[in-house]
């Protein structure tokens, strides 16, 4: 199959597993690796590096980046708008407003999956009314929003949209 690259999502996991669990998974990590010489991606939490941390032949093997929260600007608008043009509604969904885009950094505080939550919500939404189109009004429904929120940072304070 030529695989150079293998993808590990909620890579996080492993940190639910007991000690010896852990060590298995990243033995076979480490196998992966080497046996079949590819690349590998892990991606988690933040508390995901600790455990990669914890085995030495692993720590030099993964490289940690963090992606940023969106802010608002050229860029979420071009991802929001990508993202809903490539959903099944029937109708135009004018997104592009910039109290939208305010609206969708301010609740979600820039974090893609709070956004694809609450647009995958809202289109759920649009479909079962009939309505078939995202707009503004179809963002203040509050079971859009349900269990989404900017989050907290150090010292309580959530994370402020800075305006792109």
């Amino acid at each position: 199959m030529q695989v150079k690259v293998i993808v590990i999502d909620e890579l996080n996991s492993v940190l639910a597993g007991t000690a010896r669990q852990q060590r298995l998974f990243l033995q076979l990590l480490r196998w992966l690796s080497n046996e079949l010489r590819v690349a590998l991606v892990g991606i988690g939490v933040p508390e995901t590096r600790h455990a990669l941390l914890s085995d030495d032949q692993l720590r030099n093997r993964f490289m940690n980046l963090e992606l940023p929260a969106w802010e608002n600007g050229e860029d979420f608008s071009h991802f929001v708008t990508r993202l809903i043009w490539s959903l099944p509604l029937r109708e135009p969904s004018p997104v592009d407003s910039r109290r939208l885009m305010q609206m969708l950094v301010g609740r979600t505080g820039g974090i893609t999956l709070g956004t694809c939550k609450a647009i995958e919500r809202a289109a759920i939404r649009a479909i079962r009314s009939g309505t078939e189109c995202l707009d503004y009004q179809a963002f203040e429904h509050e079971e859009v929003w349900d269990g989404i929120e900017a989050p907290v940072l150090m010292g309580g304070h959530r994370r402020k949209s800075r305006r792109g």
